[in-house]
């Protein structure tokens, strides 16, 4: 992503999130994490640093996960100030309402069952 997406997403929008939620406690962060990734398609790590003032975005990030939002984490090629592009990560929702998932397991986590062979493998390793 260029500096043109980020001005399609609009410096000025950000700005207004930020006026509206202030403050810098872990609050007021996840729910300026949250208006922006309702209104916009995705925001980025970089983007939340700069224009949202959430210095590290993946601990608030975390923290929605845990309270139930179903956050979808892709990665995305953003520029710094000094022109190199590095690939951050970029957070959105899955759907226009921001929907709550009721269940056990929010953290994109999946366990499997090990064919016995490792298990048993497992075990006499002492694990």
């Amino acid at each position: 992503m260029d500096a043109a997406a980020v001005c399609k997403k609009s410096r000025a929008a950000f700005a207004a999130i930020l006026d509206c939620i202030p403050g810098n406690s872990a609050v007021c962060q996840r729910a300026r994490m949250l208006a922006a990734m309702r209104q916009f398609e995705y925001v980025t790590t970089l983007e939340a640093m700069r224009f949202l003032d959430v210095y590290d975005p993946r601990p608030r990030v975390h923290e929605l996960r845990r309270a139930g939002y179903w956050i979808h984490t892709t990665h995305a090629m953003q520029a710094t100030e000094s022109g190199t592009s590095h690939v951050v990560g970029a957070y959105s929702l899955p759907g226009p309402n921001a929907p709550i998932v009721r269940s056990s397991r929010i953290d994109g986590w999946v366990q499997m069952t090990l064919p016995w062979s490792h298990a048993s493998r497992l075990s006499d390793a002492g694990l």
